[in-house]
């Protein structure tokens, strides 16, 4: 039973996939928000999240996501 492949389908999620990229430490990216919701799913390794607003970053290990919601609010 694919239980979170249930739940995408039930709320309509549809995606792409920009890149699918391998980072060597030291990395960095910075996100906009946009029109989508975008997550990254850390394969192996670690990764530090540092968001603004917040003070310290987070840790992050092989097997987690993360999501970052779109919400519309003109609807």
């Amino acid at each position: 039973m694919d239980v979170l492949g249930d739940i995408l389908r039930t709320i309509r999620l549809r995606g792409s996939v920009y890149f699918n990229e391998c980072f060597c430490s030291p990395w960095g990216m910075s996100i906009e928000s946009g029109a989508k919701a975008a997550f990254h799913l850390i394969v192996r390794g670690e990764a530090w999240l540092t968001m603004s607003g917040q003070r310290k970053p987070i840790k992050l290990n092989a097997g987690d996501i993360v999501l970052f919601p779109y919400f519309d609010t003109d609807s």
